[in-house]
């Protein structure tokens, strides 16, 4: 099997790189597997972007990440606010371009209790402003509505709809433990768990998470030492020979998408090292 180990191509769009050289990037780097990521801008002639990348590597396989495709406008897609006009099309969106690359999932954050907006600086990981709090029960409930229109979505598309946990205890979020995860998917059971390792370890609940380890399609892998940076969540990369070990309790990691999301404070040769201790430690596993 061909390894699943992945570069998100928000990696590159925090370094200005367009859509379609991102994914260039990402495949001249070694990886066969990209997550076209949130923190792209937007680009005229998207569409034909997306089915431009599709067309020319169609050895690389995909996931959807939102929010992608990029609005004309900036918006911090917040599934918290229910199945809103803008949200509905969001998702919409996300997942035509996923019936276009043929991606394997596609994931969104849980949401925030919090109406959003954005500080000013750059396209990129945007830090956050908020505005007026929405009621936790209201905020649950119009996550509940984004999730059964992204599961109906889904079921026409092929594509697995999944939900990121977020670092909870740094950031307020809809979804704040993993107990909430597993009342989401009690409730709605075609829903799965985009597990991300680093902000696990930033909220301190990495074994909790793991616990869900049977809802997971995918993974953001990327090592935080547990501690906010200007607003935003640490994205390091793992320090040289970190033990996976506790990644040998997901029995189906091989099959995963294992998506490498990095900013610009981890240099190439950095990714590539991290890429080179995880496929030995996949390699490694019965």
């Amino acid at each position: 099997m061909a390894s699943k180990v992945g570069l998100s191509s928000s990696y590159f769009a925090t370094r200005g790189i367009g859509i379609y050289e991102s994914v260039e990037k990402a495949r001249e780097l070694g990886f066969k597997q990209v997550e076209l990521g949130a923190a792209h801008k937007f680009e005229k002639g998207l569409w034909e972007t997306i089915k431009k990348i599709k067309h020319d590597f169609p050895d690389l396989n995909y996931t959807v990440h939102g929010l992608f495709p990029p609005l004309e406008e900036r918006f911090w897609f917040n599934a918290a606010l229910g199945l809103t006009k803008q949200n509905r099309r969001v998702l919409d969106e996300m997942f035509r371009a996923a019936e276009i690359v043929e991606a394997e999932v596609v994931g969104i954050h849980p949401g925030f209790p919090f109406r959003l907006g954005f500080a000013k600086g750059p396209h990129g990981f945007s830090k956050m402003e908020f505005g007026e709090r929405i009621e936790k029960e209201k905020a649950i409930a119009g996550l509940k509505e984004v999730l059964v229109y992204g599961t109906m979505l889904a079921a026409n598309s092929g594509a697995t709809f999944a939900i990121e946990n977020m670092p909870s205890g740094h950031v307020e979020c809809v979804l704040d433990s993993a107990d909430a995860f597993k009342e989401i998917f009690h409730e709605l059971p075609d829903i799965k768990l985009l597990l991300d390792f680093g902000h696990a370890l930033l909220a301190g609940n990495l074994n909790e998470m793991m616990n869900l380890r049977a809802r997971v399609c995918e993974m953001h892998v990327h090592y935080s030492s547990g501690e906010m940076v200007n607003g935003m969540a640490d994205h390091h990369a793992f320090p040289e020979g970190y033990d996976f070990s506790i990644l040998r309790g997901i029995r189906h990691l091989k099959e995963l998408p294992l998506i490498f999301e990095h900013g610009t404070n981890v240099s190439e040769s950095e990714v590539l090292r991290e890429k080179k201790g995880l496929e030995q430690f996949i390699e490694s596993l019965e």
